[in-house]
C-alpha cells in the first residue's frame, strides 16, 4: 500500500469522503495515464521487432483503455497515431490527426467530467491530462521520453 492510499484509508477513517475520493482519484488518473505510456513503449518495441499485429493489438488496448478510464478523448486517438507514423502510413496518420487537432483546441475544458475524476479540480485535469499529452506527443514524434 502506497503513501496515498494510506493517506485515503485516514481521511475515510475521519470521515473526510471528499479529500480522500480526490486523492484516491488522483491516484488512479496517474496509474492510468502511467499505463498509457507504458503502453506506447510496448507497441513501439513490438514494431520494431516486426511484430506489426501484436503492435497494433496494443494500440487498440490503448484506445481501450482511454475510454474505460473516460480518459480525455485524446488519449483514445494518439496510440494509432504512433502506430501509423511508425508504420509511415502518412493517409492514416492524417485520418487520426485531425480529430488529435480538433481535441487539442477544444481542450480538456470542454472534456465532460468524467465520475473517475469529478472531485478533480479543472485546473488539476487539464495539468494531469497536458502533462500526458505533452509525454505521448514526446514519445511519437522524437522517441524521447519527458
Amino acid at each position: 500500500m502506497n503513501k496515498k492510499q494510506l493517506q485515503a484509508n485516514l481521511l475515510t477513517a475521519r470521515h473526510q469522503y471528499d479529500q480522500a475520493a480526490k486523492l484516491l482519484e488522483e491516484k488512479l488518473l496517474s496509474s492510468v495515464n502511467e499505463n498509457q505510456t507504458t503502453l506506447l513503449s510496448l507497441m513501439e518495441l513490438a514494431y520494431k521487432q516486426h511484430r506489426t499485429e501484436d503492435a497494433a493489438s496494443i494500440a487498440e488496448t490503448c484506445k481501450q483503455q482511454a475510454k474505460l478510464f473516460d480518459l480525455w478523448e485524446y488519449n483514445s486517438y494518439i496510440a494509432h497515431f504512433q502506430l501509423y507514423t511508425l508504420c509511415k502510413k502518412p493517409l492514416k496518420c492524417l485520418e487520426i490527426l485531425l480529430p488529435i487537432v480538433k481535441i487539442a483546441f477544444q481542450g480538456v475544458e470542454s472534456q465532460s467530467v468524467a465520475a473517475l475524476s469529478s472531485h478533480q479540480s479543472p485546473k488539476n485535469r487539464k495539468r494531469i491530462f497536458s502533462k500526458t499529452a505533452k509525454q505521448h506527443c514526446a514519445v511519437c514524434l522524437s522517441g524521447k521520453r519527458v
